[in-house]
C-alpha cells in the first residue's frame, strides 16, 4: 500500500487497489470486502464469478480452506477470468496453478499444471 501511495495514482484508483490488496486472506472475509467495492462493471462481474466459484467449492468440500488474493497476478498473464494456485499447509511452495484461457478467438479452455517435484 505504501508503494501505491508513492505512485501518484488518481485517488479513486488508489483507494480501490489498496482495498483489493487488503482484502487478501480468508475467503469469507475477502469475498465480503470485494463485494463491497465500487468497481468497473467488468471487474465487478469477475468478483461475482469468483464468489460463485468459492461458494460452490465450499458447498462441495466445507472443510477445504480457501483464501483469496485478488491482486495476485504472477504467472497468470495469459489467463482471463478465474485463475488459481494450489497450496498445502505442509509445503512452502505452491503445488500447482491454473485457470481459464483462450485457445483462439472463439475457444476457451481451463487448464491446471501440477508440480510433481
Amino acid at each position: 500500500a505504501t508503494a501505491l501511495a508513492d505512485a501518484a495514482l488518481p485517488e479513486p484508483l488508489l483507494n480501490a487497489l489498496t482495498a483489493i490488496m487488503r482484502s487478501a486472506g480468508n475467503a469469507a472475509r475477502a469475498m465480503m470486502a470485494l463485494e463491497a467495492l465500487h468497481l468497473h462493471e467488468a471487474a465487478k462481474r469477475q468478483c461475482t464469478i469468483l464468489c460463485h466459484v468459492v461458494r460452490a467449492l465450499q458447498a462441495q468440500w466445507p472443510e477445504l480452506p480457501i483464501s483469496i488474493d485478488a491482486a495476485e497476478a504472477r504467472g497468470f498473464e495469459y489467463h482471463h477470468g478465474i485463475s488459481f494456485s494450489l497450496y498445502a499447509r505442509e509445503s512452502q511452495q505452491e503445488l500447482g496453478r491454473g485457470g481459464r484461457y483462450m485457445l483462439d478467438e472463439k475457444a476457451e479452455a481451463t487448464g491446471l499444471t501440477l508440480y510433481l517435484d
